[in-house]
């Protein structure tokens, strides 16, 4: 084995990220790979004195000679990179040119990016579905011209360059619920309460006319013939109506979405014991010491933005997944720098404890710790330490059976914002 003065990988640090810019992060380790065994067909005797220039000069000429036809468009690899700076471009603008839309657009935008069907909208809105889907398309079309104006130069011709409707969507869907996440725990005792009363006086109210209500006033509205009655009190009549039906639906989709749909199981595991449990059986599917790398893989295979942990004292091995269901937990694994003990930090949501549905429990205690952003929680679960803490939308769970609650939380780095 050559010297670490003598190894051509003591360059790789200069040489990854041109492979990157070159190739794109997905293809970076396929053209580096090739670089390399291109250098080591050459005897170390016969190598230039500046082998860092030779390699960056082999790396080059690898990707202009690369036989695989998906190497022959520069622009098709550029991409990957063009994207990603568009997608954070669009992250970064993109609440200001919602927030500057009309109360209509918001409200169509928001139930769109919910999933909300055309006939819920043509409800809300009070038209038919014909009119709501053309007040969609101009919702959309409105906030792409909002977000083009708010940018200039090369940024503007990036973003029209890579940035689909499609992409636009879901970039305003992960905003919504970082912002939105769950309501207040008190809000829905105050809902049930109002759903109860409402119940209880269906239940007193009479069944038949009063007997001294004659025909003509039981079937006849009071005041149906009152001059009062004008276009304006119908207007308001309707908008009332409307704004009931507004906030009826913005509750149940809101709570629909961001709550469990019916009360967990008794018999579920908690979310720090599901992860305790789970731990000891996680490796790496995807293998990578890169934390660009596992954030690119997890944002490829589960279309989730997550930002790489740290671990003071232990490198990253790779993305494992939890198997839950029909749901995939993305999860990163390190190893002791010092020891073969791992560190597992699972990476959970609240939009995918709520599809986890009866398979796991989020009690309100813990919702409630969680509400503070990057704020971690030291537990003890099935006599393994458990670490969670909230970013955005992402509930992070670190388990190290090897270490107290403790001390576990005190080598975990807080996570880059800068992901969003």
């Amino acid at each position: 084995m050559p010297s670490d003065d003598a190894s051509l990988t003591r360059h790789l640090d200069t040489l990854y990220p041109l492979a990157c810019v070159l190739a794109g992060p997905d293809a970076a380790d396929t053209l580096l790979r090739h670089a390399y065994e291109r250098a080591a067909e050459t005897p170390p005797d016969a190598r230039p004195e500046d082998t860092q220039g030779w390699l960056l000069r082999l790396l080059v000429d690898t990707r202009a000679q690369a036989p695989d036809p998906a190497h022959s468009h520069p622009r098709q690899h550029a991409h990957t990179l063009r994207r990603d700076v568009a997608e954070r471009t669009v992250a970064r603008v993109l609440p200001v040119a919602f927030a500057a839309g009309s109360e209509e657009e918001r409200l169509v935008l928001t139930l769109d990016v919910l999933d909300a069907p055309i006939d819920t909208l043509a409800q809300a809105l009070n038209t038919p579905p014909d009119a709501a889907a053309d007040t969609r398309s101009q919702a959309w079309s409105a906030l792409q011209d909002r977000l083009r104006n708010s940018l200039h130069g090369p940024e503007r011709a990036l973003v029209e360059e890579t940035m689909s409707q499609e992409l636009l969507r879901s970039a305003l869907r992960e905003d919504l619920t970082a912002r939105f996440q769950s309501p207040p725990a008190s809000l829905r005792s105050v809902l049930n309460a109002i759903e109860e009363r409402a119940e209880e006086q269906v239940d007193t109210a009479p069944t038949a006319a009063s007997p001294s209500t004659s025909p003509e006033e039981e079937g006849t509205p009071s005041g149906a013939n009152d001059p009062a009655d004008t276009a304006g009190g119908t207007r308001r009549r309707v908008f009332g109506g409307v704004l009931l039906l507004v906030v009826a639906i913005g509750i149940a989709y809101g709570v629909s979405r961001l709550q469990p749909s019916s009360p967990p199981s008794s018999t579920a595991p908690d979310l720090p014991s599901l992860s305790a449990r789970a731990a000891d059986t996680l490796r790496p599917t995807y293998e990578t010491a890169d934390p660009a790398a596992a954030q690119a893989f997890i944002r490829t295979t589960w279309q989730r933005r997550i930002a790489t942990p740290s671990v003071t004292g232990a490198t990253l091995q790779g993305v494992g997944v939890l198997r839950v269901g029909e749901s995939g937990v993305p999860a990163f694994v390190f190893a002791e720098d010092d020891g073969t003990e791992s560190i597992t930090v699972l990476a959970f949501s609240y939009a995918v404890v709520d599809q986890l549905g009866d398979q796991v429990q989020l009690d309100a205690s813990l919702r409630d710790d969680l509400a503070e952003n990057e704020a971690p929680i030291p537990r003890t679960s099935d006599g393994q330490a458990v670490v969670l803490w909230r970013h955005r939308a992402d509930i992070l769970v670190a388990v190290a059976p090897h270490l107290a609650p403790d001390a576990l939380r005190s080598r975990l780095v807080p996570q880059a914002d800068s992901v969003r």
